[in-house]
């Protein structure tokens, strides 16, 4: 479901690569025109990072502790997750790094996404990409494997 009330610049959220390395070292992407076609993981998965909080650039010192945290969080809640990179697709290079997460149900997700300050959390299925507010009001959906 789309919601036109999203601000503008949230279509470069749309247009991420996510982006995995597989157990062999293989760098996978998992949305966007590269998109593998293939899923293997439990659905719903989660990309949550703590980089750059309320929108602000912070140091890589700072976004990787902060990402420690999270991490942290992730394995107190048992969840099951993989390094992952969001990286712009179009536009100027940008990438943030954050996690891929399994096992967790969306409330959990998206607290976690308040938490470290995060405008939004991705939701990924074998079909769609959502882009998900943090605070749960707003969402757009699109396909994981886009043209």
């Amino acid at each position: 479901m789309a919601d036109s009330s999203l601000p503008e610049q949230w279509s470069a959220y749309l247009a991420t690569a996510v982006e995995i390395t597989d157990h062999s070292g293989k760098l996978v992407i998992l949305t966007g025109p590269q998109a593998i076609s293939t899923w293997t993981f439990e659905e719903p998965c989660w990309v949550i990072t703590a980089w750059n909080p309320d929108g602000r650039v912070v140091t890589p010192a700072q976004n990787a502790d902060a990402n420690r945290l999270l991490e942290a969080d992730l394995r107190e809640l048992e969840s099951r997750f993989v390094p992952a990179t969001g990286r712009a697709v179009e536009g100027p290079p940008h990438h943030e790094d954050g996690y891929l997460v399994w096992g967790i149900d969306r409330p959990t997700a998206l607290d976690l996404g308040r938490r470290f300050q995060q405008d939004a959390v991705f939701e990924i299925s074998a079909e769609l990409f959502t882009l998900i507010t943090s605070d749960g009001a707003h969402s757009v959906t699109r396909p994981r494997v886009s043209e």
